[in-house]
């Protein structure tokens, strides 16, 4: 995914923000040679992000929705440094749409495992400040959806 980020046709700086250091030289790697990147080790959970209001085009979390307990202070952080005009995509596995048997068993055991099951759909849908929103399913019984946001210009 990072990849496909560098290819946008943007003047672009990759950011990025994980808990892991081998995430964070992983995807140093598989960006040596792209844009200029700010890749930070950090815990998205333990306040506002490190980067300025209104910094980027493009915010992407992908799988660390589902593991943050407070929703709204999350989403209020990347809709922050989101330009406006920007897109919020958040990639996370859930209930799929049709909400399949096998969807919803996945789901519980996620939950029992700990972690939180929502539609971002729903949550973006909400604010204010987000228009536009789409949600894609895609993977096994549709358990892994990309919900997408615009912020308003």
């Amino acid at each position: 995914m990072h990849l496909e980020l560098a290819k946008l046709p943007y003047e672009k700086k990759l950011a990025g923000l994980d808990l892991a250091p081998g995430m964070k030289r992983r995807t140093q790697q598989r960006l040596q040679g792209q844009e200029e990147s700010d890749l930070r080790i950090g815990d998205v959970t333990k306040g506002p992000l490190p980067w300025n209001k209104e910094s980027f085009d493009y915010v992407l979390s992908t799988f660390v929705f589902s593991a943050i307990s407070n929703d709204k202070a999350a989403i209020d952080e990347m809709v922050k440094v989101l330009k406006p005009g920007g897109k919020l995509i958040i990639v996370d596995a859930g209930v799929a749409q049709n909400r399949n048997v096998m969807s919803r068993f996945l789901a519980w055991l996620w939950e029992v495992m700990g972690d939180y099951m929502r539609d971002e759909t729903q949550l973006l849908s909400l604010r204010d400040d987000i228009e536009s929103v789409t949600r894609e399913d895609y993977g096994p019984w549709g358990c892994v959806h990309v919900t997408v946001g615009e912020k308003k210009k």
